[in-house]
C-alpha cells in the first residue's frame, strides 16, 4: 500500500492542471502516487493515461459538477493517506519524502493533516499555524471552536482507513449551500480522531487561474479583470450563495450538537455568523452582479429556500443571521466587531 495519494479534480483548465501534475512526479520517492480526474475530456492530458505507475488519471465524458469529481476521487483512493491538491497548485517535491516519513509516523488515530501553504506568487505564507502547534493533536472540538484550516482546499491529507468509514454521498451532493465539503469531512473524522499540523514547506500555492475549476467556472477562459472586481463565479461567492453556505453549515453543526461540548458549539456559530455576514456583504466587491440584483433580496430568497427544504430543521442562530445580514451598511463594521469580541471572551472562558 501506498503511504500517500494526491488527488488532483481539474476541469477547465489543463495547462495548470499539467505543472501540479508534474511538480508531484519530479520526485522519484515509490510510496507516492497522483490521481487526477477531469471534468470534462481534456486532450491534452489524456498523455497521463500511459506515463506509468506513479499516476492515474482519468476523466468524466461530461461535466458531472465539483461534487462528483471529488466524491469520485476519494472513493478510488486506496493508500493510507490522501492529499487534496487544487490543479492550481504544486508540490515541492524535493521536500515530498519528508512529509512521506512524517505520515509513516503517525499513528491510527491521527485522521487529518494539514500542510502550511506558501504563495510563491506574494513572496509569504498563505497559511503557516504557529510553530507552537507542531506536534500538537486537535480535536473535534477545538476544530469546530477555532478556524485551524483555511477553506483553500490544497493541503488537506485525510487517513483513507477513516474515510471510507464515511458515507460521501451525504457529503458530496449538488447543493447551493455545499461548498465546502472538505471541512465538514474533516470536522466527521475528528469526532473520533485528531489533526496534527506539518509545518515544512511542501505545498506550493500558484498564480490564481482566471478561467475554469469552480470559483472561474463561468468564465471560459483568460478576461482581463474588471476594475477591481475579482469576477468570481456568483454561484459560489454571491449573496444568494454566501448565505445558503451559511445556512447549510449551520445546519451541520446542529447535527453534531450531541458531539460538541457547548463552549465549542457556540464558538462554531458564531464564527460561521461572522465569516459569513462578512462574506454577504463583500460579496459584490468580487462577482459581477446584475444592476437590478439587490443582496437583501438575494438573501431572502436564500432563506425561503431553505426553509423550504429544511423545514423542521431551523435554529436561533438561522434567525439571527436572517436579521442580522439585512442591517444597514453603516452597521457592519461594528456587528464583526462585536462578534469577534465575543469569540474572544468565549475562548477566554475555553482557555484557548
Amino acid at each position: 500500500m501506498k503511504t500517500l495519494e494526491i488527488i488532483i479534480p481539474t476541469y477547465g483548465r489543463p495547462e495548470s492542471a499539467s505543472s501540479t501534475i508534474n511538480s508531484a512526479l519530479e520526485c522519484i520517492d515509490p510510496r507516492f502516487r497522483v490521481r487526477c480526474n477531469s471534468n470534462g475530456v481534456e486532450p491534452s492530458l489524456e498523455k497521463y493515461r500511459a506515463s506509468g505507475p506513479k499516476i492515474i488519471y482519468s476523466c468524466f465524458d461530461n461535466n458531472l459538477g465539483v461534487h462528483e469529481n471529488f466524491r469520485h476521487l476519494l472513493r478510488l483512493t486506496d493508500a493510507k493517506f490522501c492529499m487534496l491538491l487544487s490543479d492550481e497548485d504544486r508540490i515541492e517535491a524535493n521536500n515530498l519524502p519528508d512529509f512521506l516519513n512524517f505520515l509513516d509516523r503517525l499513528d491510527a488515530k491521527t485522521k487529518v493533516i494539514s500542510c502550511s501553504i506558501f504563495d510563491e506568487e506574494r513572496g509569504n505564507y498563505y497559511h503557516m499555524p504557529p510553530p507552537e502547534s507542531e506536534g500538537v493533536e486537535f480535536d473535534g472540538d477545538l476544530f469546530a471552536a477555532l478556524d485551524l484550516v483555511p477553506s483553500y482546499i490544497s493541503g488537506l491529507v485525510f487517513s483513507v482507513a477513516a474515510l471510507q468509514k464515511l458515507n460521501l454521498d451525504e457529503l458530496y451532493f449538488p447543493s447551493p449551500g455545499n461548498a465546502y465539503p472538505h471541512l465538514d469531512l474533516s470536522q466527521l473524522l475528528l469526532i473520533s480522531g485528531v489533526l496534527r499540523y506539518y509545518l515544512p514547506r511542501l505545498v506550493i500555492k500558484g498564480k490564481e487561474v482566471r478561467h475554469g475549476g469552480d470559483g472561474f467556472s463561468h468564465i471560459i477562459k483568460n478576461v482581463q479583470e474588471a476594475g477591481s472586481n475579482r469576477g468570481l463565479n456568483p454561484k459560489v461567492y454571491g449573496p444568494y450563495a454566501r448565505a445558503r453556505q451559511f445556512y447549510y453549515r449551520n445546519r451541520m453543526y446542529r447535527e453534531l450538537r450531541s458531539k460538541l461540548t457547548w463552549k465549542a458549539y457556540a464558538l462554531a456559530n458564531l464564527l460561521l455568523m461572522q465569516k459569513f455576514l462578512e462574506a454577504v456583504w463583500r460579496s459584490p466587491s468580487v462577482v459581477i452582479l446584475p444592476t437590478n440584483i439587490k443582496i437583501r433580496d438575494e438573501t431572502k430568497k436564500a432563506y425561503l429556500d431553505y426553509r423550504k427544504e429544511n423545514a423542521y430543521r431551523n435554529s436561533f442562530g438561522a434567525q439571527i443571521f436572517r436579521f442580522a445580514v439585512n442591517l444597514p451598511n453603516r452597521a457592519h463594521r461594528s456587528v464583526l466587531l462585536a462578534l469577534g469580541l465575543l469569540r474572544k471572551v468565549l475562548r477566554r472562558l475555553y482557555r484557548i
